[in-house]
């Protein structure tokens, strides 16, 4: 081995950690890494810095006593083991290609892609089999030749999950030319993350060090069964040590260069202190100064934005997996989803009492840091708890098995869905014609939205046939198919709506009629009770106003608007009279009137919220908090109706309030979301053309990070994403969602 063998190896190791200490540096393009990207432990580099400061002494000592390599000895050595070092797999590998495995679906527990356990299969499934009946661990075993460049840990937690493995589930997967390793299990399974490290460390690894392969899955089984029986100890397969002989020089060497190592350090101290000064993220580093009030400000308002998209498309995705398998299979699901509604709920109701504090100048900003870092916590937990459905979710809406079948299917019901545009465009005409603009708003563009949408899951569908016909690629092909799915139940929900709105309209003008013999009663009570006072004086005054706008309504104006008016002042009327009137007349009368009055504003809520569904993409956080708090104070005055009728009213009143400043905020963030006839890709959006279009895809929340974020896949959390979905949530090991944890290494 020549010098340069012996020194430029260890060498870019040192120039590769410094990348790691320094990721922001002028490194070239495509190398800036973490060592969390690279799967190593502190114990790995630190042994790797101490191999290249002496081999740097070496050079040192050595280089005026050796004959002077060529320049170009030295480049191409250095370049050689440079690419090695920055792809994370072997000089040679570089140079002659090399045989990997993508993380896949393991179906047994012991898979032996490398051919390293050849013979021995039967013998190690009674090993495992052992530790499944006496522990309740299913621990599966996975050996192939390359992790593609990945880290041992990654690749791991990928198959892991790739494979609907959760539970009592343990991965252990090894590439035999990497010598590289990595583990992933759950909470679930009852270790711990200290466990886990040290059955790699203590059984795991040893073996693997001495190309045990079959000793490292004995080692292994051994392990996670003294884990799980709470006496884990010792080693189980002895530890690699060195012993004190040998030659002392290199170690005397490394004076010269000690001083280089206390300058890194305090390079990395410094950093680190700079990063905390600008904030760090919740668990993501030590605590120092505090983050920012504006910065926190920022974090709840994604946050909400996120969790509100998630939950919506994870409750579209349920209504999908319902009725494919069932109420009883997916009542898991259902539970989740109505925990994390709950939670994000209260985040809302939160930020909305903060903003109303704030506006009063109220209160403190330790208590406005309280509030948020509340709202971030109650976001994220709920996030979380879809997060936790995630590995079964996938399992039982597996659609690469079936993707051909389920393509056409969606091909068919695009069409049904299609068939109806004609009708809901002449729905909609109609009712522009009998109602002013302001009765429409909820539904005036549905048509035009969900016409996008429907080409859009046009071209989707034709593009996971392509997929399949021309590479057979399913991945691809079930991402476009969800795609498609999300569009055209969108486009069904936008179609209801026209439909719906007729029933609602036409309902309201019916329940004119009722609602004016109901307050010309009370107008005709306060003449005969000769209720004189002030207050009652004023509601009639607002009464003789709302009979006059509800019987202008009759003759083509907004019932909505006029029953909206009707119904607040007979309730201010009611409210008047009461004294005058028998408590149980009184109570009856309230408990109807109430009744009504919940119906009305249940109707109106469930049309706004409709309205923001179909155009999440392009809806900013505060519509959301507001149809959130409007939702949250109806369910309150629901459930007060029986104990306090008019707490309840008051109740309806402000969601009622809220509901309609959701509507009109949500529809000044969608004007002003992207110009009149155009997309932010510069291309026309009008009727004339088919096919994709992104601007109703994005507005749709669609491809808000990919396709559509929730259980459906992409951004933001959400269940059975084929090229997406779950998956950043935290961890013990670094990364992950779902609450897993591992590790991994060389070996």
């Amino acid at each position: 081995m020549s010098l340069c063998d012996l020194v430029c190896g260890p060498v870019c190791g040192l120039l590769l950690d410094l990348r790691c200490d320094f990721p922001d540096a002028a490194w070239p393009t495509g190398i800036r890494w973490s060592h969390a990207d690279r799967g190593e432990g502190v114990d790995a580099i630190r042994s790797r810095r101490v191999r290249a400061l002496a081999a740097c002494a070496l050079a040192a000592a050595w280089l005026p006593l050796a004959a002077t390599p060529s320049p170009a000895a030295v480049a191409g050595t250095f370049a050689g083991t440079f690419a090695g070092t920055a792809t994370g797999w072997p000089p040679a590998a570089v140079a002659q290609g090399w045989r990997a495995d993508a993380p896949f679906d393991v179906t047994s527990q012991i898979t032996d892609r490398a051919g390293v356990l050849t013979g021995q299969v039967d013998s190690l499934q009674k090993d495992l089999d052992t530790l499944r009946s006496e522990h309740n661990l299913q621990l599966y075993v996975v050996y192939v030749k390359s992790f593609n460049g990945a880290s041992g840990q990654t690749w791991a937690q990928q198959t892991f999950e790739r494979s609907g493995l959760g539970g009592n589930d343990v991965l252990m997967a090894v590439a035999v030319d990497d010598r590289r390793y990595g583990t992933w299990t759950t909470q679930e399974s009852g270790l711990t993350p200290e466990e886990d490290n040290a059955v790699r460390t203590d059984y795991i690894e040893p073996r693997l060090a001495k190309d045990d392969w079959a000793g490292a899955v004995r080692a292994a089984a051994d392990g996670y069964g003294k884990a799980a029986a709470g006496d884990l100890s010792g080693s189980g397969g002895g530890t690699t040590s060195g012993g004190s002989g040998g030659n002392a020089l290199p170690w005397l060497l490394l004076i010269p260069v000690v001083g280089v190592a206390l300058y890194a350090v305090a390079r990395r101290r410094s950093r680190r202190q700079q990063e905390q000064a600008g904030g760090w993220p919740p668990g993501q580093g030590p605590a120092a100064a505090p983050v920012p009030t504006e910065e926190l400000r920022r974090r709840a308002a994604a946050a909400l934005v996120d969790v509100d998209d998630a939950i919506r498309s994870s409750a579209d995705e349920l209504s999908f997996a319902e009725a494919q398998f069932g109420v009883q299979a997916t009542r898991p699901f259902k539970e989740a989803l109505e925990s994390a509604k709950s939670s994000a709920a209260e985040a809302f109701r939160l930020q909305r009492e903060l903003q109303d504090q704030e506006a009063a100048g109220k209160v403190a900003e330790a208590e406005v840091r309280a509030r948020l870092e509340r709202i971030i916590e109650l976001a994220g937990g709920a996030d979380q708890r879809l997060d936790a459905q995630e590995a079964e979710f996938t399992r039982l809406r597996n659609l690469e098995a079936t993707i051909p079948q389920f393509l056409g299917e969606l091909r068919g019901r695009l069409g049904e869905v299609r068939r109806r545009l004609p009708v809901a465009e002449q729905e909609l005409a109609g009712l522009a014609a009998q109602y002013p603009p302001e009765s429409l708003r909820t539904v005036s563009g549905n048509v035009t939205q969900a016409t996008r949408l429907l080409d859009s899951a046009e071209h989707f569908v034709e593009t996971g046939e392509q997929h399949l016909k021309e590479r057979d690629d399913r991945p691809a092909a079930v991402a476009a198919a969800r795609a498609a799915e999300e569009a055209v139940g969108q486009a069904d929900v936008l179609l209801t709506s026209v439909g719906n709105a007729r029933q609602e309209l036409a309902g309201a003008a019916a329940r004119i009629d009722a609602a004016l013999a109901s307050i010309s009663s009370d107008v005709a009570d306060a003449e005969r009770l000769h209720a004189d006072d002030q207050l009652t004086q004023t509601a009639l005054v607002a009464a003789r106003s709302a009979i006059a706008q509800g019987t202008a309504a009759r003759d083509g104006g907004d019932p909505l608007e006029a029953l909206r008016v009707l119904a607040r002042a007979e309730k201010d009327l009611d409210n008047a009279l009461a004294r005058y009137r028998e408590e149980e007349q009184r109570r009856e009368r309230s408990r109807q009137l109430l009744e009504q009055r919940m119906a009305q504003v249940r109707a109106r809520l469930a049309s706004i919220d409709d309205w923001i569904q179909s155009r999440r993409g392009g809806v900013g956080h505060e519509a959301r908090a507001l149809i959130a708090n409007a939702l949250r104070l109806y369910d309150e005055a629901t459930a007060r109706a029986d104990a306090d009728a008019q707490q309840a009213g008051e109740l309806l009143d402000q969601a009622e309030a809220e509901g309609e400043q959701a509507l009109r905020a949500a529809q000044d963030d969608v004007d002003s979301w992207g110009p009149p006839g155009g997309n932010m890709w510069g291309t026309p959006t009008g009727r004339g053309r088919r096919g994709l279009d992104p601007t109703s895809l994005i507005l749709g929340g669609i491809l808000s990070g990919g396709f559509g974020g929730g259980w459906g896949g992409g951004r933001g959390g959400g269940w059975g994403g084929s090229q997406g979905g779950f998956g950043g949530g935290g961890g013990f090991g670094g990364g992950g969602g779902g609450g897993g944890f591992g590790g991994g290494g060389g070996f």
